[in-house]
């Protein structure tokens, strides 16, 4: 069996919410009024601040009892999806761009699903046609799933088998759309593996062995699809495991070398892992931090090297913070999301494309948003709007009365 590119040597701490309870939504304008101590005042004009524009000064708050969020995708027309994991399987929450939930969708803005098992509700990726892909663990936990959605929220029962196609690995933590419309996931579950279906849903007979390949790898959490066809896949960063970068060609097969051209045309990154792919083939990363101990990022090239013109301080996200969740802007920048202060707020940092702290963002750099009535906040994902601002979702949680909990939403402008 392959043998990945190399290992490099980093550590993630991970901030989690037990599973789902029973659902309440509260509207936008309800539950949890905001709190701002990002540095950057509600109304200004700074990137970083707060966007009277959305929501309730630039927060919205879903009380849907406890849950995970693990992943955000905004539609063409501006609306934002939200997954996440519940204890009864997976639920899909879609806003207005405004913050409003759409009512429009599904039953009152809201669709569960049980087509993936509880908690293992992974990715999330929005068709050109407007249908939305799920991906994660099937129900009987020990197959790769993908379920797809109508953009009103029913059911796509034309794909795959019932609105289901499924691959003989255990996990999908990412899933990416080909511009021929073929679906990609990457995931595994003692080895990487990639699954390739058809637009129907259907495997693939022309990639890898019935529409699967893999390699003896780590699980793949970052998935891309290179100019030439070709796909990169990213291992999980855990403590003391390493960071595997695998490449694979357009039929499947797996390659000794990096790809010859770097442009990457789709990219997606799984839940819970500080990695993503630069749309040049680079690989960007967080190492070590969590406890008390300050962060660092990274960033290889397409080399397999450590790249010399990204040099990155020692940062931290306040008391304790963590960090679970990156992206690359449109310029370049380098967002770095998580929980901050002892695990109470949303906590950002932006960085620019040479590694070094953004000080045009928020306070030097940092943002940190609490929500009032909720005492652990934490980001999962990041999601940029096509005007450049930021779109922030995790799940909150009050730990005191343990009745409150559910997914909150914050948009910061930019760039």
């Amino acid at each position: 069996m392959a043998s990945s590119w190399f290992a490099a040597t980093a550590a993630l701490m991970l901030f989690g919410l037990q599973p789902a309870s029973a659902k309440q939504i509260v509207s936008p304008q309800g539950g949890a009024s905001p709190i701002s101590r990002s540095g950057a005042e509600s109304g200004g004009a700074k990137a970083g601040s707060l966007d009277p524009a959305f929501g309730h000064g630039g927060k919205v708050v879903t009380l849907i009892g406890t849950v995970g969020v693990a992943a955000v995708a905004l539609q063409s027309d501006g609306k934002i999806v939200v997954l996440a994991t519940t204890g009864h399987g997976v639920e899909l929450m879609r806003y207005l761009g405004n913050g409003s939930i759409d009512a429009a969708f599904g039953q009152h803005g809201s669709v569960k699903s049980h087509l993936i098992t509880s908690n293992f509700g992974h990715a999330l990726a929005i068709e050109a046609h407007g249908k939305i892909l799920v991906a994660g663990t099937g129900k009987h936990g020990n197959l790769a799933t993908v379920a797809r959605f109508n953009p009103s929220g029913t059911l796509d029962t034309t794909f795959g088998s019932a609105g289901k196609a499924t691959a003989p690995f255990q996990e999908a933590t990412a899933i990416l759309v080909q511009p021929d419309n073929k679906i990609v996931i990457g995931g595994g579950g003692s080895e990487s593996n990639f699954a390739r279906f058809l637009p129907s849903g259907q495997p693939d007979p022309t990639f890898g062995n019935a529409g699967v390949t893999g390699s003896t790898g780590q699980v793949l959490f970052s998935i891309g699809l290179v100019s030439d066809g070709s796909l990169i896949g990213v291992g999980s960063m855990t403590q003391g495991s390493g960071l595997p970068i695998e490449h694979f060609s357009s039929s499947g097969k797996f390659e000794q070398a990096p790809p010859a051209n770097d442009r990457l045309l789709a990219l997606q990154s799984g839940p819970g892992e500080a990695v993503t792919l630069q749309d040049d083939g680079k690989v960007v990363f967080m190492n070590g931090g969590g406890g008390g101990f300050p962060f660092q990022n990274a960033r290889y090239t397409k080399f397999n090297e450590v790249d010399p013109t990204f040099q990155t301080p020692m940062y931290d996200l306040g008391d304790r913070g963590v960090v679970v969740a990156t992206t690359v802007e449109t310029n370049g920048k380098l967002l770095v999301g998580g929980s901050g202060n002892l695990g109470e707020e949303f906590a950002t940092a932006r960085f620019n494309a040479d590694g070094a702290f953004d000080a045009t963002f928020g306070n030097g750099g940092e943002v940190f948003t609490a929500f009032k009535g909720e005492d652990e906040a934490a980001i999962a994902a990041f999601a940029i709007q096509s005007d450049g601002k930021i779109v922030a979702v995790g799940s909150v949680f009050n730990s005191r009365t343990q009745t409150r909990g559910g997914i909150a939403l914050v948009r910061y402008l930019g760039p």
